[in-house]
């Protein structure tokens, strides 16, 4: 089962425009300290302000980390409010940059070099193939097979149908969880 949660990032919007996602990754020594950090962000338009955008991060943990621009710095932080973290970019209009720092262990910064954010469009694919060879395909054979992106979102992810006559979805729960459904409906 995969377990989704959403994490913030934000920062300062000014006259700049910024993607839909951005995928942040590392293969130096921040990847040990803070590994909570990487993963994928989504635009979360519902707590966007007028001075800045926050972003959502998808994790298999509760950990809420936010991410914020404030006079062109971009911070990695577990408090939306605040203006410290652990990672951190100084001085730059734009978060795709090789500058990006992360506090080590001794409390001084450090420069991470292959600490890389790639901005997306859409990551999400056309469709998706639910496959099982085991109790699962003798007791819910229905749910099984090809699955395209429709038109619908449930709470801003895409929802993907199966397109038969019995139609099935793959879904976002209220919960926050993939799940395969009856309906296209959000709970």
């Amino acid at each position: 089962m995969i377990e989704i949660v959403f994490l913030y990032f934000l920062f300062a919007t000014a006259q700049a425009t910024y993607p839909s996602y951005y995928n942040i990754t590392s293969t130096g020594d921040e990847q040990h300290l803070y590994s909570e950090v990487f993963g994928m962000y989504q635009r979360n338009k519902k707590d966007t302000g007028p001075d800045f955008t926050v972003y959502t991060k998808m994790t298999l943990s509760n950990m809420e980390q936010l991410i914020r621009l404030q006079s062109g710095t971009f911070i990695i932080t577990d408090n939306v409010y605040s203006n410290l973290g652990n990672v951190r970019l100084e001085g730059q209009d734009d978060p795709v940059s090789n500058e990006w720092e992360y506090k080590s262990q001794y409390g001084t910064w450090k420069k991470d070099p292959l600490f890389k954010i790639t901005p997306l469009d859409n990551p999400y694919p056309y469709s998706y193939i639910v496959y099982s060879s085991g109790l699962s395909a003798k007791k819910y054979p229905e749910f099984l097979g090809f699955y395209n992106k429709t038109k619908y979102t449930c709470y801003d992810y895409p929802v993907y149908g199966k397109p038969s006559q019995n139609r099935k979805f793959l879904r976002l729960n209220s919960e926050k969880r993939w799940t395969l459904a009856a309906t296209e409906v959000c709970e």
